[in-house]
C-alpha cells in the first residue's frame, strides 16, 4: 500500500482539511464536561509553528491526521492531562490507533472557551518499535496497567497506554 502523504499534492490534502476542520466546528468532551471548539487558531497551528512555517510534509500528515481528532475527544475513555504554560492552559491526550501514537492538544487562553490547537503522531512507529518489541516483563514498571492489554485488545483497536478510567478494570 502506498503512503497516502506521498500520493496526493499538498494544495489537495490541505483543501480537504480546510472543509472537515470547518465542518467540525465543536465536539463535545464528555471528560472535560464542555464543547471543545475548532477555531482559526487551531487550523494555523497546523500549518505554522510560531513564526516559523512547518514543512509540507509534517503539515500534510497532521492534516490527515484530523480525521482522529472528533473521537478522540467525543470518547469516554479518553483522558487528558492538563499542563500551565506562560498563560494558557492545555490538555494532552495520546492514543494508540494501530500502529501509530496520536498526540492531541486542546489550548485554552485566558479563561476563554477550550479549542482543538494541535495534533500530531510519532513520524517513524518509534513508539512501537520501543515498546512492543520489549518483553512483557520490561513493561511493567511504564505503566500498571500496560502489561497485558496486547493479551486483550483486538488488532487494530483503539486503546489508551495506562490512561483510560476503564482500563483498570481488564487487568
Amino acid at each position: 500500500m502506498q503512503d497516502p502523504i506521498a500520493e496526493e499534492s499538498y494544495s489537495a490534502i490541505k483543501e480537504k482539511a480546510k472543509k472537515q476542520y470547518a465542518e467540525i466546528g465543536h465536539v463535545w468532551c464528555p471528560f472535560l464536561n464542555e464543547n471543545i471548539y475548532f477555531t482559526k487558531a487551531g487550523f494555523k497551528h497546523l500549518i505554522w509553528k510560531g513564526a516559523r512555517q512547518r514543512p509540507k510534509t509534517e503539515q500534510k500528515r497532521r492534516f490527515l491526521l484530523l480525521s482522529f481528532v472528533k473521537n478522540i475527544i467525543e470518547s469516554s475513555d479518553v483522558v487528558f492531562k492538563y499542563e500551565r504554560r506562560g498563560g494558557a492552559d492545555f490538555w494532552a491526550s495520546t492514543n494508540i490507533y494501530g500502529n501509530k501514537k496520536i498526540t492531541l492538544i486542546l489550548r485554552q487562553l485566558d479563561g476563554q472557551a477550550k479549542h482543538f490547537f494541535s495534533i500530531f503522531s510519532d513520524k517513524k512507529n518509534r513508539f512501537e518499535k520501543r515498546f512492543f518489541a520489549l518483553p512483557a516483563t520490561s513493561l511493567v514498571g511504564f505503566s500498571a496497567s500496560f502489561t497485558p492489554i496486547r493479551d486483550w485488545l483486538p488488532a487494530g483497536m483503539k486503546f489508551m497506554i495506562g490512561l483510560s478510567k476503564n482500563m483498570s478494570n481488564h487487568v
